[in-house]
């Protein structure tokens, strides 16, 4: 009888070859995915990452910190193409394993939960989003590996300055981009890309509070680190000459902010997906150029682009859909036709009281602009109304906006000359925000 070789199959079943030559591909997998995503390919790291895992799973492997460290990074490349919730299922997934592995209070349980903190606030769950953040700051703070000096700190504070800034607590983001920014300035190396997303955090802070100039600075210096570290066609350069083109456009250099918001969609459409919501961002600044050139039938063009992207990206309660409803009822108004922009802006208002809630800038703006509709309608009263409450949801946010903030004193301005109007019964002119 042949002598039949013995092979050493590991506890699964499977050959203690076939098992070194899986595990090898997985590596492989996994050094791939990584090149994509570094490329800015989030499909094709998705695509390898995905193989990897399912190998994994089959495999039956121990390595669980491999898996979470594969779903983390799905959830990276799916939160960049815009699929927040499916960003969010592969975060919440991860974030168990790491529990279980490294325990609640390790710092790689605190950057999952910052990532459920970031695709949180994608999705306009201001609050959620906060919480997450502060206890990943929390754990991390306490870690006694790296501490309150780590770069993973000074970035939580950046997404936490980011999540005020959103909700118009200026003055709360800046102590948070100010935290990051000394942590970063300290740091040996590797900070340079962080310092320039906080460089940009600022700079949408000064935006918010009407510094243009100061705001187109920040923005300028931190695409120039971005283009140096990650390539000019990368999709965050885009992102942030968009910004510059914003900025540009306060400044009243509208051709300048024409030609950088069309450059910004080009290098987009060749990465992103038509419906991403970074596209739908870049469509609503074309919208707002083109309102300030009069060029009327393409501002509305733009931003019902914007509006279809950012409904089925983002959903109706996000307060970038409610932008962009705000946007339109101003173009309608523009081109004559009150009661659609009635209709527009009154819809913006609602989605907007749901998503800020009462006192934001935002809805103040939105509120501002209503008024300025119905008294061209000869509505008095109504827009009076209107006019105040946005008068003193501005000037109740004057510590966040800075003194002198060109919304406090036109809204109040507004108010005033309205409330001559109703008492004269005579047409008083103002002009959207």
């Amino acid at each position: 009888m042949a002598r039949r070789h013995d092979v050493r199959r590991p506890s699964n079943g499977y050959p203690q070859e076939a098992h070194a030559i899986e595990r090898q591909r997985i590596k492989q997998l996994f050094e791939e995915g990584s090149d994509c995503f570094r490329q800015a390919d989030y499909t094709g790291s998705i695509v390898k990452w995905s193989e990897a895992y399912a190998l994994h799973e089959g495999l039956g492997l121990d390595e669980l910190w491999q898996k979470a460290w594969l779903l983390n990074g799905m959830g990276n490349a799916r939160i960049r193409l815009g699929n927040d919730e499916q960003a969010l299922e592969l975060y919440s997934r991860a974030l168990i394993i790491r529990e279980r592995v490294f325990g609640a209070d390790h710092p790689q349980t605190a950057r999952i939960l910052s990532n459920c903190g970031i695709v949180h606030h994608k999705l306009g769950k201001f609050s959620k989003a906060l919480e997450f953040h502060a206890r990943a700051l929390a754990i991390m703070e306490q870690s006694r590996h790296g501490g309150s000096n780590h770069l993973d700190v000074a970035r939580t504070f950046c997404d936490m300055g980011d999540l005020y800034d959103d909700t118009g607590q200026y003055h709360e983001a800046m102590k948070c981009y100010r935290r990051a920014s000394a942590i970063q300035m300290d740091a040996a190396d590797g900070a340079e890309a962080d310092l320039a997303r906080t460089t940009i955090g600022i700079g949408n802070v000064k935006m918010h509070q009407g510094h243009y100039q100061r705001a187109l600075e920040c923005y300028q210096k931190g695409l120039e680190i971005q283009q140096r570290s990650l390539g000019e066609a990368h999709p965050v350069c885009a992102s942030t000459l968009s910004n510059c083109g914003l900025a540009s456009q306060k400044l009243g250099r509208l051709q300048e902010a024409l030609d950088m918001h069309e450059r910004t969609l080009d290098m987009q459409l060749c990465i992103l997906s038509d419906r991403h919501p970074e596209v739908g961002r870049t469509l609503s600044h074309l919208g707002q150029v083109h309102e300030a050139l009069e060029n009327l039938d393409k501002a509305f063009e733009y931003h019902k682009q914007a509006l279809a992207v950012r409904e089925q990206a983002l959903g109706m309660e996000h307060s970038d859909t409610a932008f962009t409803l705000g946007r339109l009822g101003i173009v309608c108004r523009l081109k004559g036709n009150s009661q659609k922009a009635m209709e527009y802006l009154n819809l913006a208002i609602s989605v907007g009281e749901k998503v800020h809630g009462p006192g934001h800038p935002a809805l103040a703006v939105l509120q501002h602009n209503l008024a300025v509709t119905l008294q061209r309608q000869g509505e008095f009263s109504v827009a009076l109304r209107h006019f105040k409450e946005a008068a003193k949801a501005f000037e109740s946010q004057e510590r966040d906006l800075g003194q002198g903030h060109p919304y406090i004193a036109y809204a109040q301005e507004s108010a005033r000359k309205c409330e001559q109007a109703v008492a004269l019964q005579t047409p008083a002119a103002a002009l959207s925000l």
